[in-house]
């Protein structure tokens, strides 16, 4: 039967990819404090757990990388409100992986077709167990440079093919990204690029590393629902707009103008007020944190004088 299509009970399926040393593990396990009770698949030797000073989580470590052990090691972390595996990677091909199978099905006598054909059961079940987990999940990606082939033509006219970097591509099943709802790079300083989000408020954002993991947890929490947000500025303010002042740049106060004029606040009375807390010498943040939630409230004393706050 059909039922009307609501988001009640959603869960968060993210992908983290990005080069060695950028910050993916320390990122997933922030996401996974902010959204509770974490715990961590761990195919890095036990490194996820050099951060247990920062991180409370709980952790188990995976030695053989076949598919159907990333499928009981989750199932076992069942009850938890966030899982992170770290990383997807090795499933692919790390020791015991998808890749290594099908080679080992070479070795044995075998051919390589047929050895996918009893490894790609097991890749799907590992995907549909990751999608359908009852919690949050975070996976992280390593990266290989990635190319295309580009066509050109030779000094005698003829057709031909060349690859062509065009950046990097998380290791894993080709495709495996689609079937995330956010996807984000990690880059060599630390800031998130949203490449896939399912997330409207999210589409194509740089954030910054200081403050990207509670600007994702606002966006993400807001988008499914999900609980009380902590304390990450004020909420009333614009994603765009907090980017911007992370970053030292002034605000659009103009974005503060246009929401208090809705609310029946003279355009002259407000930007009256932010001078007048400019004199006062508050940082530029701190002034429109409180011009925000102050006219976002209706005007009903037809208040006309800043000096009525």
């Amino acid at each position: 039967m059909f039922k009307k299509a609501t988001k009640e009970g959603a869960n968060l399926r993210m992908a983290l990819f990005g080069a060695p040393g950028c910050g993916k593990t320390k990122l997933a396990l922030r996401l996974g404090q902010l959204f509770g009770n974490p715990a961590l698949i761990d195919t890095e030797h036990g490194s996820a757990s050099k951060y247990s000073d920062d991180f409370e989580f709980d952790t188990l470590e995976l030695k053989d990388f076949n598919p159907e052990n990333y499928t009981k090691a989750i199932k076992q972390a069942q009850g938890y409100k966030t899982l992170i595996i770290d990383s997807l990677s090795h499933g692919w091909n790390g020791k015991g992986g998808a890749l290594e199978m099908a080679d080992k099905a070479v070795g044995t006598g075998g051919n390589r077709f047929v050895g996918w054909r009893e490894i790609t059961p097991m890749q799907n079940t590992m995907i549909e167990t990751i999608l359908s987990f009852p919690g949050h999940m975070i996976v992280t990606l390593r990266t290989k440079t990635d190319y295309v082939l580009e066509s050109y033509q030779d000094k005698n006219g003829n057709t031909k093919s060349k690859p062509v970097k065009v950046g990097l591509a998380p290791i894993q099943r080709e495709g495996v990204e689609y079937e995330f709802d956010i996807v984000a790079r990690i880059e060599a300083n630390h800031d998130v690029t949203i490449v896939k989000s399912r997330c409207h408020s999210l589409d194509e954002k740089v954030l910054p590393a200081a403050l990207a993991a509670e600007l994702l947890y606002q966006e993400l929490t807001n988008w499914l629902g999900d609980a009380p947000i902590p304390k990450s500025g004020d909420q009333s303010i614009s994603l765009d707009t907090q980017i911007i002042m992370s970053n030292g740049t002034e605000p659009d106060w103009s974005e503060l103008v246009t929401i208090g004029k809705e609310n029946r606040w003279p355009s002259g009375f407000i930007n009256q007020w932010i001078k007048e807390q400019k004199t006062k010498g508050e940082p530029s943040d701190k002034i429109y944190s409180h011009g925000m939630t102050k006219f976002s409230q209706m005007n009903t004393k037809a208040e006309v004088t800043p000096s009525a706050s």
